[in-house]
């Protein structure tokens, strides 16, 4: 998905195309703004991203293909289902999560380091 540049923030993991026109995934940055020449593509959520950024997978019970991936940081839990696209926010208070937003429809790295920056909850993105 090709996105604006008023769609991002610096540190969104996005492929940008530069001079000499080559797409790679990068940090934007403060020179991505006022540059013409770039172009930004969204990155995709996959499973191997979740993982790798410390989610771990549960199945269903009826499917053990399907199922949802989840995160403890912050006394937060994140639950992020693929099957929907859809993260949920659960904020840890006095002695249980309680649900602290609705569920976020998101499908790119960037749209979940928006969510992340506006919950202020603090986890470095790998990709």
């Amino acid at each position: 998905m090709k996105l604006n540049k008023e769609d991002l923030m610096i540190g969104d993991w996005v492929m940008i195309k530069d001079y000499p026109m080559v797409s790679e995934s990068k940090r934007m940055t403060e020179n991505h703004f006022v540059r013409s020449l770039c172009e930004f593509e969204a990155i995709p959520i996959n499973n191997d991203f979740l993982l790798k950024n410390g989610f771990v997978f549960l199945p269903t019970e009826k499917n053990k293909n399907k199922g949802s991936f989840y995160l403890k940081v912050e006394n937060c839990l994140l639950i992020y289902t693929t099957e929907y696209n859809v993260i949920q926010i659960y904020k840890y208070l006095i002695d249980r999560y309680e649900i602290n937003c609705e569920q976020f429809p998101i499908e790119y790295v960037h749209e979940l380091q928006h969510i992340l920056k506006l919950g202020k909850i603090n986890i470095e993105i790998k990709l």
